[in-house]
C-alpha cells in the first residue's frame, strides 16, 4: 500500500513540474525582453505586430521566441486535455508513471500539429498570396500564441484543484476561441488584402482553420479511448 502511494505522488509531482515550466520558459522570456507584456498588448491594439517582431529580434533571435512559445503551448495543452479528461473519467489512470504516457503522446500530436499547419499555409501563401503575406501572418500568430501562452498556465492549475472541472473545461475553451478567432480575423484581413474572392476566402476557413481541428479533436478522443 505504501509503495502505491509514493508511486501517485511521483505522477503528482511530475505533472506540478511540467507546470512550473511553463512559467519557466514564461519568465525567460521576461527575463530576456524588457517590457515585453506592455509592447505587446500596445502592439496588438494599434496593429504594429512588424515593429513589436523588429524590437523582439533586438533581445532575442525569432526562431528561439518562437521555439519557447511553441514549447509552451505543447506543454499546457497537453497537460490541460489529459487532466480535464481525467478528472471527467474520460481515461483511466493506475497512478503509475505509465500515465505520462498520455501527456507526452498529446505533446507530441500537438507539436506535429503545429508544424503541418504551418506548413500547409506557407504553401497555400505560395499559391496565391504575396511573399509578404507570410511573414505578416507569421509575426501576428507567433505573438498571439505568445499571448495565449501567458493565460493557458492556468488551466492546468484549475484542473489540479478540486473545484469543479467544467471550470477549467469552460477557461480553455474560451481562451482558445479568442485566440483563434484572432488568427481567423488577421487571416481574412489578408485574404482581402490580396483580392481573393469571398468563395475562396470562405474555403481557406473550412480547409485551414476548422477541419483541421476537428481531426484532431477526434484524434485525440480516440487516443484517451484507448
Amino acid at each position: 500500500m505504501g509503495e502505491l502511494y509514493w508511486i501517485g505522488h511521483v505522477v503528482n509531482d511530475a505533472t506540478y513540474m511540467l507546470v512550473f515550466a511553463q512559467f519557466v520558459l514564461f519568465s525567460i522570456i521576461l527575463w530576456r525582453i524588457p517590457s515585453i507584456l506592455s509592447l505587446t498588448v500596445h502592439s496588438i491594439f494599434n496593429g504594429r505586430e512588424d515593429e513589436l517582431y523588429a524590437y523582439l529580434q533586438r533581445y532575442m533571435p525569432w526562431p528561439l521566441f518562437r521555439l519557447i512559445v511553441h514549447a509552451q503551448t505543447a506543454i499546457g495543452l497537453s497537460l490541460s486535455v489529459w487532466l480535464i479528461a481525467e478528472r471527467y473519467d474520460l481515461i483511466k489512470t493506475n497512478h503509475t508513471p505509465g500515465d505520462l504516457l498520455i501527456p507526452l503522446a498529446l505533446f507530441g500530436i500537438i507539436i506535429v500539429f503545429e508544424f503541418l499547419r504551418r506548413l500547409t499555409y506557407r504553401f497555400f501563401n505560395w499559391l496565391y498570396s504575396p511573399a509578404h503575406s507570410y511573414d505578416d501572418w507569421r509575426n501576428y500568430a507567433s505573438i498571439a500564441e505568445w499571448i495565449w501562452c501567458i493565460f493557458l498556465p492556468v488551466v492546468p492549475l484549475l484542473a489540479l484543484s478540486p473545484i469543479s472541472p467544467s471550470i477549467a473545461l469552460i477557461v480553455l475553451i474560451s481562451l482558445f476561441v479568442v485566440f483563434r478567432m484572432s488568427l481567423i480575423f488577421k487571416s481574412i484581413k489578408l485574404c482581402r488584402s490580396t483580392e481573393a474572392n469571398p468563395l475562396q476566402v470562405f474555403l481557406y476557413l473550412c480547409t485551414h482553420e476548422i477541419l483541421p481541428y476537428l481531426y484532431l479533436i477526434v484524434g485525440v478522443g480516440g487516443l484517451l479511448y484507448l
